[in-house]
């Protein structure tokens, strides 16, 4: 799920609404940005709810630590007398149970106490109970506590495998799902937008290839900075992104930290992976997916109301092809796969925009070809009858552009009625073009007939689901402009 502050700071306003005590778990990967977000409500948290006070981050692998730490801010923030605090007792239940009697806090106050949860620094689902059911039992035990109190606990853990140790030991489960839980997979287009400008990449590059960095990184911000580190200050361009992403997925930090925690999924996480490997599709549970959803390998696709999980992005997939020991996956069941050679990468961004272009190049001369043919139109035929004479698809016979839109249209998967001239092809229309400035002697369809020609092209290739760079999106740009000036022309 994508998070970002605002999020955060309405769950935990509305926790604190609901309950006098509450708590929240937030689970994601290595570099997803869980400190930092920890950090930001820490300092603005305060600001925007009147009445409350954030306390943490504190390292929820340390609860001893925390104890001391805890004690120190609230002396130094006057809510507890010095003298009593050598009393307190060590342990956690029972610390909190003498606490209530030796606040002195408003009764309206509302605490936000934070735990992160380094990975490394939490080894076992055993490590964890502490952390996740202490904070759960002191929900109910804080009904007549002083003041509002809530806990968020930030780090990583595989969903399943904890459900299956609570089971086991048959205790009630820490959090709800859509209740108290979000998992971390991805940040915000704007924070993402916020990194880029950091970087110092131009507002308009951002415009134009947001979506396509993220298609590259997944959104996570980790990522992000290792292909932004090995791009270098270079474009953000398809080309470039491409060899960047390669360079992060083969030596960047986080891909070290991703590897360390994908190489413990169990079997049955790494069975899924070789399938998606194998280009198999893989319906969702979250019995079984969730964990690569958490763990950032994988990402939930809605077809049509089925769900289905997918490698999350670009530089997943080269991640988990350079590393195939590592997911017990039969290098030769894939064949000499190098990825980039062989299957075609899902990065449609570039496609999309481009085809978005064409959307708009096209219709816009389909009309004006509309509007002047039908001015110099001087009988009842359709204004398509006698232009565009070309062999037909099989080259024995000459049709006109009426014939051949007719054509097509008999064709139509469809029973949506439209113009006969959405029907005829780019390379019709800049014929048009061209016959419409040989009889008006004006030069601007010429022009115009001469750029759509180049558009057609680009057309076949963005059509045909090629890899659509840089330049490409570029040439569009331009030709847009320039049919958009020649249309400006009387």
């Amino acid at each position: 799920m994508i998070i970002s502050y605002e999020f955060v700071s309405q769950e935990m306003q509305r926790l604190l609404r609901t309950k006098k005590a509450s708590s929240y778990f937030l689970n994601g990967t290595a570099g997803v940005g869980k400190t930092f977000l920890l950090n930001r409500v820490a300092d603005q948290f305060p600001r925007d709810v009147t009445g409350s006070t954030v306390f943490g981050p504190y390292l929820a692998s340390d609860l001893e630590n925390f104890r001391k730490q805890f004690l120190e801010d609230l002396i130094e923030d006057f809510y507890i007398d010095v003298s009593s605090t050598q009393a307190a007792p060590e342990d956690f239940f029972s610390f909190w149970s003498w606490l209530k009697g030796h606040l002195d806090v408003p009764h309206t106050s509302k605490w936000v106490l934070i735990f992160d949860a380094a990975y490394e620094n939490i080894p076992s689902m055993e490590a964890w109970r502490p952390i996740l059911s202490g904070v759960r039992v002191l929900e109910s035990n804080w009904e007549d506590g002083p003041m509002g109190l809530n806990f968020i606990v930030s780090g990583y853990w595989d969903p399943q495998a904890l459900f299956d140790y609570y089971r086991d030991i048959h205790t009630s489960f820490p959090y709800t799902d859509g209740e108290n839980y979000t998992a971390f997979t991805a940040i915000s287009d704007k924070a993402i937008r916020d990194m880029l400008v950091q970087y110092d990449v131009p507002n308009v590059t951002i415009d134009q290839s947001l979506g396509l960095f993220k298609e590259f990184t997944g959104g996570h911000p980790g990522v992000m900075r290792d292909v932004l580190t090995y791009l270098n200050h270079r474009p953000l361009t398809m080309e470039n992104l491409m060899t960047a992403t390669q360079e992060a997925a083969s030596s960047g930090p986080v891909s070290k930290q991703l590897l360390s925690l994908w190489k413990v999924l169990p079997k049955a996480s790494q069975k899924i992976i070789s399938a998606l490997l194998k280009c198999q599709q893989y319906p969702y549970t979250h019995e079984l997916c969730e964990n690569l959803i958490v763990s950032g390998v994988g990402r939930i696709v809605d077809v049509w109301g089925d769900m289905y999980v997918q490698i999350k992005s670009h530089y997943v997939q080269l991640l988990l092809r350079q590393n195939l020991g590592l997911f017990r996956v039969d290098a030769a069941i894939l064949g000499k796969d190098d990825y980039c050679t062989f299957l075609i990468p899902a990065l449609s961004h570039n496609n999309i925009l481009a085809y978005q272009i064409i959307y708009n190049i096209e219709n816009m001369i389909r009309n004006i070809l509309s509007r002047e043919l039908m001015l110099l139109n001087e009988n009842e035929e359709h204004f398509l009858s006698g232009r565009a004479f070309k062999n037909d698809r099989d080259g024995r016979e000459v049709q006109d552009a009426y014939e051949r839109a007719y054509e097509w249209r008999d064709r139509s998967l469809d029973t949506v009625e439209v113009p006969l001239i959405a029907y005829l092809s780019t390379r019709d229309l800049a014929i048009l073009l061209a016959e419409l400035s040989r009889e008006t002697k004006k030069s601007q369809w010429s022009d115009m007939g001469k750029k759509v020609m180049d558009l057609a092209d680009i057309r076949d290739a963005v059509m045909h689901n090629q890899m659509i760079g840089g330049k490409v999106l570029q040439d569009l740009v331009s030709l847009q402009k320039s049919v958009y000036h020649l249309a400006t022309k009387k």
